[in-house]
């Protein structure tokens, strides 16, 4: 039986929406138009069902009937999740059509989240951003059917709505979810319909589904696809935190200092296995400390999903120094560490410890690994950020796991999270 349900003003938005529900693993069907009055023939076969009224361009009066029309339909079919989904420029009848779902559910609230950040829109200040620019300063101003004349989410709802609504600027998030959800509670008494946030980035949306989520009362969602999807998968009990990554790290940088630090903040759940540089050149205890981070890595294992096997919090080696008291060439000691490294996770692949994708950093490191893994090469699928990839692992012990890759002195402070963050959401 169908468990979400999305009613969107044009097609291309139904299919936007439904296809980030289909990454749940939901399946997932677009219906078209002119089946509406038969959507009870496809609820037992669909976990998610999307519908246009094509309404974008048209009336308002006639907007809020072809959305009261299917609201009506399905208001007691007890799905997890009803969404109205609106255009990421908020263009269209946006107003009219809340009001529509919201009077034909009549227990229900709106739960408003403008935002599309991996798409450049943003909500901060109550105003929407795209690409950091004011909404009524790009093309959807200009729309021939539409346009949209203010980046005011706030000015926008209020002229199109009866509801009353209330907006939480981006500070509200800042606090914990008890003191947001006493707050929300508080709103709620008095008698707000429409509840619009500011969101700029994904953990911002998450926190705000979590929040409604642990309310516990009825709503529907209003978004272009980011929120709805965040609600969905915390209902399905989907974490993306939850995938395990495998963080190899040989670079010692300044900036990988300050990435790792940055990174620890923002995901605590991060165990760093410490190797020591000095005992994988030696040959008496290279082997040995090898072993002692593999078995360090399995006992944290259940624990931790986010784990990082690095040189990095040992003192930096003079290898120049080293060179000439080992009677070493500095790319032979090198090569030790590197592939020291890349020995550890080659005894974690080959375990029966799963991982949902490897980070690596430093060139000489990600050599390393990859020879060692047997690896062909590797599908480049995304940039993350100029000098940083995601992709997939070719042949080899790890094929087909997914991978990404940094320079050590690439990126800003968030560099190292962007790529953690990159991987998790990877199929």
């Amino acid at each position: 039986m169908a468990k979400y349900f999305i009613i969107a003003d044009d097609l291309t938005g139904a299919n936007a929406s439904g296809i980030l529900l289909k990454k749940l693993g939901l399946k997932t069907l677009s219906l078209k138009k002119e089946k509406q009055h038969e959507i009870e023939n496809y609820l037992p076969d669909y976990d998610v069902i999307t519908i246009s009224t094509e309404s974008r361009g048209i009336e308002k009066e006639k907007a809020y009937e072809a959305v009261a029309n299917i609201a009506f339909q399905i208001k007691n079919k007890n799905f997890k999740l009803i969404n109205k989904r609106i255009d990421s420029t908020l263009r269209g009848n946006i107003g009219a059509e809340i009001d529509a779902v919201l009077d034909s559910l009549k227990d229900f609230v709106a739960v408003m989240v403008p935002a599309f950040p991996s798409s450049g829109r943003i909500t901060i200040g109550g105003r929407l951003l795209v690409n950091g620019i004011p909404l009524h300063k790009t093309e959807a101003a200009k729309d021939p059917k539409a346009p949209v004349k203010t980046s005011s989410v706030m000015e926008i709802l209020q002229k199109q709505s009866q509801k009353p609504s209330i907006h939480f600027p981006i500070d509200f998030l800042s606090q914990s979810d008890e003191i947001c959800i006493k707050t929300l509670k508080e709103h709620l008494n008095k008698g707000y319909k429409i509840f619009v946030f500011d969101a700029t980035d994904e953990e911002d949306i998450d926190k705000i589904a979590r929040i409604w989520i642990n309310l516990n009362i009825k709503f529907f969602s209003v978004d272009p696809g980011p929120f709805t999807y965040s609600l969905a998968k915390q209902m399905e009990g989907r974490n993306e935190n939850d995938k395990k990554i495998l963080m190899v790290i040989g670079s010692v940088t300044d900036t990988t200092y300050k990435q790792l630090n940055f990174l620890k903040i923002k995901i605590p759940d991060l165990e760093i296995i410490n190797v020591n540089p000095k005992k994988l050149i030696s040959e008496n205890e290279r082997e040995k400390e090898i072993n002692r981070a593999f078995q360090k890595t399995i006992e944290v294992y259940d624990e931790k999903n986010l784990i990082c096997v690095t040189t990095i919090n040992h003192e930096k080696l003079d290898l120049q120094f080293l060179s000439s008291k080992l009677n070493q060439s500095v790319e032979n000691l090198s090569v030790l560490i590197n592939t020291g490294l890349a020995e550890i996770a080659h005894k974690l692949i080959n375990s029966n410890l799963t991982f949902h994708g490897i980070f690596s950093s430093g060139g000489d490191t990600t050599i390393a690994l990859l020879n060692k893994l047997e690896a062909h090469g590797v599908e480049l699928l995304d940039e993350i950020l100029p000098l940083a990839v995601a992709g997939k692992i070719i042949n080899g012990i790890a094929d087909q796991i997914n991978i990404a890759t940094k320079g050590g002195m690439i990126g800003d402070e968030k560099g190292i999270y962007l790529c953690i963050s990159h991987l998790q959401k990877m199929s």
